[in-house]
């Protein structure tokens, strides 16, 4: 299993000379190369994806914002993309460099993220953030309250 980081991006911001915002996106792990080369070879890969797409998100979505014709479903599409990965990874269904040995190969990952973004496009709406659960916050009991001090 090849580890990476889980999550970094790298994000420059400029201007060109004619003040036009200019932004860089990238995912600051180097991995890609190698486990690309491990692909063409025929071997079994487990790529980390969350720096790459977000990076790649972000770069689409910018160049919506400077193109606009397109805009509102490249918007769309992007947050489908970014739910529909972020859902694989909370229900289970990432990738092994993240999720150890029961976790997906590269393509099995993709292969999820499809199933998932198809539906999510089929039905129209636009992306929804994922809100997590409430958690209830429980009260100590009274009972045990004499060994709080015991605590360090």
């Amino acid at each position: 299993v090849h580890r990476s980081p889980g999550f970094i991006t790298s994000n420059l911001i400029g201007k060109s000379d004619s003040g036009t915002l200019i932004k860089e996106f990238e995912a600051s792990h180097g991995t890609v190369a190698d486990l690309y080369k491990a692909h063409l070879r025929g071997d079994e890969t487990s790529m980390n994806p969350l720096g790459m797409v977000v990076a790649l998100l972000g770069a689409m979505e910018h160049a919506a914002t400077l193109q606009p014709a397109q805009k509102a479903e490249v918007f769309r599409y992007t947050g489908h993309v970014r739910e529909a990965v972020y859902a694989a990874f909370r229900e289970g269904r990432g990738t092994r460099d993240l999720c150890g040995p029961s976790g997906l190969t590269t393509e099995q990952f993709v292969d999820s993220v499809l199933a998932d973004l198809t539906a999510r496009m089929a039905s129209g709406e636009c992306a929804s953030v994922y809100t997590p659960p409430q958690v209830h916050e429980m009260t100590p009991s009274r009972r045990f309250s004499w060994q709080y001090e015991k605590v360090d």
